[in-house]
């Protein structure tokens, strides 16, 4: 049982991580699209001529379908965001089992020096009632 939840553990993290680059590949882009929209700007108000203001166009187009394809990647990874929502509950879980049997364990650890005690007391007191005799 641990096992299937750790497995699904381990495939939200990577599902998280891909939405995580994704998001971060659209927004490099879309600052590399502010910073050609500006150099167009500029180019447009100094009236320089249309073979410099062209190749930042196409520039622009390019990242603008990458971006636009970063969008639908990043639409499918949230739509499975159900099922990472639905894992960390799998995680928490997980994390409530290993309490309980850590809690378990301690109760065990408890008993068991206890146990190692009450008996140490018991041989000290049949070793001292030996010295005495």
């Amino acid at each position: 049982m641990l096992d299937r939840k750790t497995d699904q553990v381990f495939d939200s993290k990577q599902e998280e991580s891909e939405l995580a680059d994704v998001l971060k590949k659209q927004c490099g882009f879309y600052r590399v699209v502010l910073e050609l929209a500006r150099n167009e700007h500029e180019k447009y108000t100094s009236q320089a001529p249309l073979s410099e203001i062209i190749p930042i166009m196409k520039k622009k187009k390019i990242l603008l379908d990458c971006i636009e394809e970063l969008e639908e990647k990043s639409k499918r990874l949230l739509q499975n965001s159900d099922g990472i929502k639905e894992q960390r509950s799998v995680l928490e879980s997980l994390v409530a089992e290993i309490y309980a049997i850590d809690q378990v364990n301690e109760k065990v650890l408890v008993r068991y020096m206890n146990v190692l005690e009450k008996k140490r007391n018991e041989l000290l007191q049949k070793s001292s009632k030996k010295k005495s005799k």
